[in-house]
């Protein structure tokens, strides 16, 4: 699995050569390596990736929990 909670990569300089340490709101990547499961493709964000988390593991999220697993199952 691959991950992050936030993306500066594509920015790492300002305009000046400073480093460029805020968040952007850029997409960023959710990979999970496995061919017996698929992910959802569009719409995916933060709150998400917990969610999926618990579900690879077989549980049930928490109530707490308002956003579902990314996992498509059939």
């Amino acid at each position: 699995m691959v991950t992050a909670d936030h993306g500066n990569a594509e920015e790492i300089l300002d305009e000046q050569g400073h480093p460029f340490t805020a968040h952007t709101t850029n997409k960023v990547p959710f990979c999970i390596s496995r061919t017996d499961i698929a992910l959802e493709q569009n719409g995916g964000k933060l709150a998400n990736i917990a969610p999926t988390i618990i579900d690879l593991l077989g549980d049930k999220k928490p109530l707490e929990m308002t956003e579902g697993s990314l996992i498509i199952h059939k």
